[in-house]
């Protein structure tokens, strides 16, 4: 069909180099929500750190730093047969090492109800004193007033390692003088009378430069760096969902991996119940237990209300995207 001249020319296709430039915007955008994802991953990363160490040194402030709260912690230790086991054997045996000649021995026998002990070796008597030696110690620990004298010898010894911490010696002593003397108090109310008392080698503790640095670096960062920690961890969290492409889907990610971090402290706490530590025996494993569980008692019910939290806040937020999905998708027609 012969063309019609009056008709108008075809456009050149032009049209193509005018939708070139069209797409360095959305290759921007891209380049874009990628740095903001990037950004967004980092900031999380840290985030949940900071959240973590956030929650334990909170727990740690609140608790092991706070005399009162420490002592009301241990206090029902007192009262655990573990704990008590391991005080009987600890004390029995250092009541035995302190009988050093036959005239001690012998004093110590009579004192226990033998009118006549038997003229053997040093040795031969110690091995038959253990047993009434360990019932008379086994009285005074399971009595009422072991509880009095475990909480005095708690707060006595954490008075002194705070005002340690919170001091600018570089060296310091330990002084145990004042725990013996009520342990041997205690002594005084059973058959073992007051000849038969605790007479250790050692009644201090000397604390080198190292660990006294060490002792004050944990205080200061249990007690200062917490207000710290709780800031940070407020900014970065508003600063990681403001930087997110998606901020449920941040929302719910930082949730997930507070959470999952927070069941891995709750595996830390309990996992050394179910280790052997063949290196202690019986007695002192499970007096290792018990104070284990029971000073980080806290934390561990800190950790499991994080991880119920963060549960509900995956959740809700698991079903408000699923929600706004499903109303963005479109309606197929009947057709």
């Amino acid at each position: 069909m012969p063309k019609d001249k009056t008709s108008p020319p075809k456009k050149p296709a032009a049209a193509r180099t005018e939708e070139a430039p069209a797409a360095e915007p959305a290759d921007h955008s891209r380049h874009d929500n990628l740095l903001r994802r990037i950004l967004a991953g980092i900031l999380g990363a840290l985030t949940i750190s900071v959240i973590v160490s956030t929650l334990i040194f909170g727990w740690l402030n609140s608790s092991l730093l706070n005399g009162q709260r420490y002592v009301a912690a241990v206090s029902s230790l007192a009262q655990q047969p573990r704990i008590q086991n391991y005080a009987i054997d600890k004390i029995s045996q250092k009541i035995l090492d302190s009988t050093n000649n036959p005239a001690d021995a012998q004093a110590l026998a009579r004192s226990l109800g033998l009118a006549n002990p038997p003229a053997i070796v040093l040795d031969q008597l110690k091995a038959q004193l253990a047993q009434p030696v360990r019932l008379a110690v086994a009285q005074a620990v399971e009595s009422p007033a072991f509880a009095q004298t475990w909480q005095a010898i708690n707060q006595d010894l954490h008075d002194q390692l705070i005002t340690i911490a919170s001091s600018s010696d570089s060296t310091a002593t330990l002084n145990l003088r004042p725990s013996i003397d009520r342990l041997n108090s205690l002594l005084q109310s059973t058959r073992l009378g007051a000849g038969n008392s605790l007479k250790p080698d050692k009644t201090s503790v000397d604390l080198n430069a190292s660990q006294v640095q060490q002792l004050r670096k944990s205080y200061t960062a249990g007690r200062d760096s917490y207000r710290a920690l709780l800031i940070l961890a407020v900014l970065l969290t508003a600063a990681t969902l403001a930087i997110a492409n998606q901020r449920l889907k941040a929302l719910r990610h930082l949730a997930i991996w507070v959470g999952l971090s927070m069941v891995l402290v709750i595996v830390a706490i309990k996992l050394p119940s179910h280790l052997s530590l063949s290196q202690l025996d019986a007695n002192a494993r499970g007096a290792f237990l018990a104070a284990e569980q029971t000073l980080l008692r806290g934390l561990l019910k800190l950790a499991e209300i994080v991880v119920i939290i963060c549960l509900v806040i995956t959740a809700v937020t698991s079903w408000w995207l699923w929600r706004a999905g499903r109303e963005r998708r479109p309606v197929r027609s009947a057709n």
